[in-house]
């Protein structure tokens, strides 16, 4: 679990310039970075639910936290996509 968590950090670290570069250059649209940051965003959180019992493995965990950890993840998807779309919105058209 714990090099799982720290994957995770080090993509959420370098992510927003990788995404930077390609919007730069055109490669992506405000909706691919939307996705691919809430993607990041959700798993994020539903990784750190899932660690909070402090368990072995990922396997370890009892079926009633992964459903709490999903639903947390899906409402987390939701907002920060919908968050970064107006973001987007907002700094990118005139």
């Amino acid at each position: 679990m714990k090099i799982l968590i720290n994957c995770e950090i080090v993509a959420i670290v370098v992510l927003p310039f990788l995404l930077g570069i390609l919007r730069k250059r055109g490669a992506i649209t405000e909706k691919q970075v939307s996705f691919a940051l809430a993607t990041n965003v959700s798993l994020i959180i539903g990784s750190y639910y899932l660690s909070l019992g402090k368990p072995e493995t990922i396997f370890s965990v009892p079926l009633g936290d992964w459903l709490v950890a999903i639903a947390l993840s899906l409402f987390c998807w939701a907002y920060v996509y919908l968050f970064s779309l107006w973001v987007f919105r907002q700094v990118f058209h005139e």
